[in-house]
């Protein structure tokens, strides 16, 4: 619907649109829109995802709401950003602290509410009925109505899982050991990112062909070992991750070959 971001407030996105009233049924659809391709995102990262630091193990925990309103601000350009000011501002912000009990949801001032008729039909375009609440702020008392998102979650597609399992007749050709004077997760780190391989490999200037900045199962990158652009591509994957022992797997599909690593903790 055209929404613009005015900036990014912690985990907070301030979107903001000009002009036209925006309509019940656009609204609730850029909400649909946005919760799911959040979720979605949120889910494929989960299935791919290697990283095992906080952060990444509760990403698929997080949450969405909005908070829609509409009224009088004033814009300012600052460089490339529109700072947005005004008191229809400041009641935006203050309903992000509200009563509403539920884990995610959207809420609808009433003053966007009363200011298009078309929000008449809510009740017809929403998934489920929403609910009315008023809330008491510094700045006086304000109606809202809510809906919870719970019922868009059997929308959120499941990601594909794709197979990248090595072939079972494969023989081992050689084998390599050494000993690092440094923490199994740290090494970790290091080496399953493709983006670091000219951090502890010899003689390289750095790796590309990578599909991702984030290293996850399934990430791709070339072999630099000749700094050739024809050197093949190899695809991470079968990580499989435990307290003292890590192994996985990067793979040549045009060599047929497989590079198959193993940390240890001693």
């Amino acid at each position: 619907m055209d929404l613009q971001i005015s900036e990014i407030e912690g985990d907070a996105v301030l979107f903001y649109r000009k002009g036209r009233k925006p309509t019940a049924a656009e609204t609730l659809a850029q909400v649909q829109r946005m919760y799911i391709k959040f979720h979605v995102v949120l889910r494929k990262y989960e299935s791919q995802r290697i990283c095992q630091c906080g952060a990444c193990i509760n990403a698929n925990g997080l949450t969405l709401k909005f908070i829609i309103h509409y009224g009088d601000i004033s814009i300012n350009q600052v460089k490339s950003r529109s700072k947005l000011f005004g008191k229809d501002l400041i009641v935006a912000h203050r309903l992000m602290k509200n009563d509403i009990s539920l884990k995610e949801y959207v809420l609808i001032t009433n003053q966007l509410i009363n200011a298009c008729s078309s929000w008449v039909e809510i009740e017809h375009v929403a998934w489920e009925k929403p609910s009315h609440a008023n809330g008491s702020y510094d700045f006086g008392s304000i109606k809202y109505c809510y809906l919870s998102l719970a019922p868009l979650e059997s929308h959120i597609p499941q990601p594909t899982i794709e197979d990248y399992a090595p072939d079972s007749k494969m023989s081992k050709i050689l084998s390599v050991e050494s000993v690092i004077n440094a923490p199994i997760e740290f090494v970790f780190d290091i080496v399953s990112d493709t983006h670091a391989k000219h951090l502890w490999i010899l003689h390289v200037k750095g790796s590309d062909k990578t599909n991702g900045k984030i290293a996850k199962n399934g990430s791709t990158h070339r072999c630099i070992m000749n700094e050739d652009e024809n050197d093949p591509f190899l695809t991470s994957h079968n990580f499989k991750i435990t307290k003292d022992l890590i192994t996985w797997i990067d793979t040549n599909h045009t060599g047929k070959s497989d590079l198959i690593i193993t940390l240890q903790r001693i």
